[in-house]
């Protein structure tokens, strides 16, 4: 790791929780009985979409507004059950791993999240782990989109965080697996890691001597 790094920002979905998102896609796409190649970018939910995931909409709009789109007699519980579809675990190796790092880093987590998945990581992190302080057991701060209103890519949320952290960016890491959040955060100056497809967070090379 660059001796530079002071601190180390990681993202949640599919670097530390893992995701199985086509399932979630091919849900709401049964639900509004379309196909779409990703319904973020399907005209009618992309707006929807978005909002819930800056906080500007509750739950109970976002389920309304889906519901209203889809076919006749189609459920809240299936508009929630279908939008968590997506949501998978976290396995227990990370969270010694996380243990480990924060040994000898401040953590930090920034998150494009909405609130019914972040109650059902909570549950999960809860009931399967017997972690119930996950904000401030292993980070310093955590950011999450639905509550700042701001969302990645957008330059704002990574200046947002840079000042709380208070480094220079250059002295944070940046672990995502969204190369267009990678690319954003690096303009600013942000040093990141593009974690692929296959690739296990604990076992890349920057964090292997820790």
């Amino acid at each position: 790791m660059d001796k530079n790094v002071k601190a180390i920002l990681f993202d949640l979905g599919n670097v530390l929780f893992d995701l199985d998102v086509q399932k979630t896609w091919r849900g709401i796409e049964a639900l509004l009985g379309v196909e779409y190649d990703h319904p973020f970018n399907y005209p009618p939910t992309k707006e929807i979409m978005y909002a819930y995931e800056k906080g500007e909409i509750d739950t109970g709009v976002f389920v309304g507004e889906i519901q209203r789109l889809s076919k006749p007699g189609t459920t809240a519980e299936a508009v929630a059950n279908a939008w968590n579809a997506m949501l998978v675990e976290v396995p227990k190796a990370r969270f010694a791993f996380l243990e480990r790092l924060k040994a000898k880093y401040p953590l930090y987590l920034l998150s494009n999240i909405n609130s019914l998945h972040l109650e059902y990581f909570y549950r999960h992190i809860r009931n399967d782990h017997g972690i119930i302080n996950w904000d401030n057991h292993f980070f310093e701060k955590t950011f999450y989109s639905n509550w700042l209103g701001m969302r990645k890519p957008e330059n704002e949320i990574y200046k947002f965080v840079a000042s709380e952290i208070g480094l220079p960016n250059d002295q944070i890491l940046f672990v995502d697996d969204n190369e267009f959040n990678i690319n954003a955060a690096a303009k600013l100056g942000i040093q990141t890691y593009h974690l692929g497809i296959k690739e296990e967070v604990i076992e890349i090379d920057i964090f292997k001597n820790i």
